[in-house]
């Protein structure tokens, strides 16, 4: 097998260009060295490519198994019909899947395939439960691979440690965290008063100058300390209380608000005049909530909020960040004091 020999500082550019020629042979590996990077080329093409050609033996590339096909051979295209197989969740090296009550005898199975098929995962699961309660977690099953539902998960350069069934997390939500995370300047504090275990708290404490942490789950508390470790962050205040209860003499302890984000759709209009109190002028508040046809009804129960609260706002923007339901939508409201 031939490869053409470069250096690594080069090799990303190099990598990208003979992908775009097809001249990359993608039966094999590419191979890192101490300073150099071999990278596979065909044999018809060894004429079209500049540089130091070396001969070696090959590492063959793993061919791995398309997940139709797997599942094909567990399931009849009756029972594909109503398994949507294409709507799963990657947290950390677990997949989190949803199987209709009619396919239960064959979840194991299903298991199997998803991880035969999807690279880097070790733990399938599958909800057993919708997200209730004020701690916010939905509960899952291991159907396959290791006997666990924690995992550490990678999103934006920073480390997440967590317990699929006693926190709440999704990873579909990395974009809209990135959103509000490139907002954050350098002098800004941060009240992030629904943080489960920190993933709009920790990459923005990175930036800021400081971040008010809370959240009424203990377990997501507990979690949120560890991963303050893990990524070496150090200027976040830390809470494990009802944000209702949150009042002034708060403000006076960690500082006036820059930004509040509350991220918690689902009942976030049952904290929005407390959130509207701690605010100051300047402040911007990023509403999360859930809506479908009642949109106008939201929209009108902020402004009766900050009416009775003799505050005015505007609204910056609003940002659509995911489904929630047939028809219903998950957004952000994000909302500026200006008095």
């Amino acid at each position: 097998m031939k490869f053409l020999k470069i250096q690594k500082k080069n090799a990303e550019k190099k990598i990208k260009e003979l992908k775009e020629k097809k001249i990359i042979d993608k039966q094999y590996k590419v191979e890192s060295l101490e300073k150099h990077v071999l990278i596979p080329i065909k044999k018809n093409k060894i004429k079209e490519v500049k540089g130091e050609i070396i001969e070696k033996k090959g590492k063959k590339v793993k061919k791995i198994p398309r997940l139709k096909e797997e599942l094909l051979k567990v399931l009849t295209k009756k029972e594909m019909k109503i398994f949507h197989y294409k709507s799963f969740d990657v947290i950390g090296d677990i997949i989190q899947i949803m199987i209709p009550k009619e396919l239960k005898k064959k979840e194991k199975m299903i298991g199997e395939a998803f991880l035969k098929c999807i690279p880097n995962s070790r733990v399938i699961v599958k909800k057993v439960s919708e997200t209730t309660g004020v701690e916010r977690v939905r509960r899952v099953k291991v159907i396959a691979g290791e006997k666990r539902t924690e995992t550490i998960h990678v999103e934006n350069g920073c480390k997440y440690k967590l317990d699929l069934n006693k926190v709440f997390f999704t990873g579909r939500l990395s974009n809209e965290r990135l959103r509000i995370i490139k907002q954050v300047k350098k002098n800004e504090i941060i009240y992030d008063l629904f943080c489960g275990v920190g993933p709009y708290a920790i990459p923005i404490a990175k930036k800021c100058k400081k971040v008010v942490a809370n959240d009424i789950n203990e377990h997501a508390i507990h979690y949120l300390k560890e991963n303050l470790k893990l990524n070496k962050i150090k200027n976040i205040s830390v809470y494990n209380e009802n944000a209702n209860e949150f009042t002034k003499e708060l403000v006076k302890k960690e500082g006036k608000p820059s930004r509040i984000i509350m991220n918690l759709p689902k009942t976030s209009e049952l904290f929005l005049n407390a959130m509207i109190k701690l605010s100051e002028k300047n402040t911007i508040i990023h509403y999360y909530t859930f809506w479908g046809k009642d949109k106008k009804n939201k929209l009108e129960g902020i402004r009766i909020a900050f009416k009775k609260n003799n505050k005015k706002h505007k609204i910056l923007g609003i940002h659509k960040c995911g489904d929630y339901a047939p028809g219903v939508g998950r957004y952000c409201v994000d909302i500026k004091i200006i008095s």
